[in-house]
């Protein structure tokens, strides 16, 4: 599978030297779709409900969302926390079988 390749803004990211837009395949893309689908989610309850519901729902609903992509089985973990260094940014760590991590750092 291949897609079109955001940056952590999900703005799309063009090649330097050509100008084409970039895509993206394999673990990378699985990680960027697992980004925008949490982002997505965090924007849709910011505001909505406190933040201790909010880390839990966010906490829950990327579960859901890591079981629902196709690479649940390369997971090992998911969990959200709150940035403790800042106030108002929540982090979603996906945590490989491997050891590997993609942490998506959301704030507002």
């Amino acid at each position: 599978m291949i897609d079109f390749q955001v940056d952590e803004y999900l703005d799309l990211v063009f090649s330097e030297d050509t100008g084409d837009v970039g895509t993206t395949t394999g673990v990378d893309l699985q990680n960027q779709r697992f980004r925008v689908a949490v982002t997505a989610v965090f924007d849709s309850l910011i505001g909505t409900i406190d933040r201790d519901s909010l880390l839990q729902q966010l906490d829950l609903k990327a579960n859901r969302i890591s079981r629902e992509l196709e690479f649940v089985d390369e997971v090992s973990e998911v969990t959200a926390y709150p940035d403790f260094e800042q106030e108002n940014k929540y982090i979603v760590e996906l945590v490989y079988t491997t050891g590997e991590t993609e942490a998506v750092e959301l704030e507002g």
